[in-house]
């Protein structure tokens, strides 16, 4: 094959264009002349047939998984609405305290720090009683911070919290 395109500038816009049009289904598939024996189209060919193909039973199903994914949706919103509810309720009062949550899934607690390092003694210490945990660094907040799940069953959630409160570390 010839290259048409001169620049390599024009054909990559023009690769990223026609990605583009395969994934939404735009138009059918027609690769640029550009690169056609260089080893670019072999990564393409690869990357579109392991990340960009949809298999019939996945577009015979579609319409039924969009209509599911809204009641998903919902129940996971009500989870993590009531285990917020129930993380604020179990932590009122206690030295850890939950920071405000604007979004996701995760809630973030500050913890009483005691020099360098407090969040990973805090996760290290709930780990030891099995108390599942993420210290702040893992999420760039700064030390004196955990991570606790709010998809985590309220009940679950409640004596996790309640045995983490109980914590010396």
């Amino acid at each position: 094959m010839q290259r048409l395109l001169a620049s390599p500038v024009k054909c990559r816009l023009e690769l990223a264009r026609c990605l583009l049009d395969c994934a939404t289904g735009a138009e059918p598939l027609a690769l640029p002349a550009c690169d056609a024996d260089g080893p670019a189209l072999g990564r393409l060919a690869h990357l579109m047939d392991a990340r960009l193909s949809v298999g019939a039973p996945v577009q015979a199903a579609a319409a039924q998984l969009l209509e599911r994914g809204a009641e998903l949706r919902a129940r996971i919103q009500a989870r993590l609405a009531e285990s917020l509810a129930v993380a604020r309720d179990t932590l009122a009062g206690s030295p850890l305290s939950p920071l405000p949550v604007d979004g996701g899934w995760s809630l973030m607690l500050r913890v009483p720090r005691d020099g360098p390092g407090s969040d990973e003694r805090w996760a290290r210490a709930a780990l030891r009683e099995g108390i599942r945990v993420q210290p702040g660094f893992l999420y760039d907040a700064p030390d004196g911070h955990l991570v606790v799940s709010l998809l985590t069953p309220p009940e679950r959630l409640r004596e996790g919290l309640a045995r983490l409160r109980a914590l010396d570390p």
